[in-house]
């Protein structure tokens, strides 16, 4: 059996921990290969756990080759494994980060339907992606429908909105424990 490179849109997501590749090897031994494993590019796309185990347990694996660019075949991957893989949300984020870096002009929405994570996720993550300079700040999406919208919430710089800044005081103020306990936080109350 000639051995198949992994593609290197499959390393989206993490190797299975060696118990459950125990344990799937085990299935496909007893079972057999029920899901064929998918190539691209003469490389495999998904299935990189199931042809390792294969090679293992001695069983010929069935292939079935996918057709499209490499945008569809990121969005296989994920749509692949989102659900069957328990990811930290570090690992959710990482994939989130890899759609915006692959196409920042996709919509919040549009990247979170894809990674199957909330909306308000991909605003956290690509805002970061913006103030490290990993992606370009720009002033209007495209949704799944096709129509460019104007971003929401995005920061106006120096002469815009004060809306979600953090009220400051001052040395003196807060060396005045009174001060900076019960005047500047409105739920507290002096006396």
């Amino acid at each position: 059996m000639t051995t198949l490179e992994p593609h290197p849109l499959s390393r989206l997501f993490p190797p299975i921990s060696p118990e459950d590749f125990d344990k799937l090897a085990a299935d496909i031994k007893l079972n057999g290969l029920h899901q064929p494993i998918v190539r691209y590019q003469g490389k495999i796309l998904d299935g990189n756990n199931r042809y390792r185990a294969c090679e293992l347990v001695k069983i010929a694996p069935k292939f079935a080759d996918f057709s499209g660019d490499d945008a569809a075949a990121r969005n296989y991957v994920i749509s692949a494994n989102i659900y069957r893989r328990h990811l930290s949300p570090e690992q959710r984020r990482g994939i989130i980060e890899t759609l915006l870096k692959a196409d920042p002009t996709q919509s919040n929405r549009q990247i979170a339907e894809t990674a199957k994570a909330s909306h308000v996720t991909v605003g956290a993550v690509r805002e970061k992606l913006e103030s490290t300079g990993q992606i370009d700040q720009l002033d209007s999406t495209k949704g799944a429908d096709g129509k460019t919208r104007k971003r929401k919430g995005k920061p106006k710089g120096k002469s815009g909105s004060t809306k979600g800044k953090k009220e400051t005081i001052t040395y003196q103020e807060v060396v005045k424990a009174s001060t900076a306990l019960n005047e500047k936080d409105p739920r507290r109350k002096s006396g």
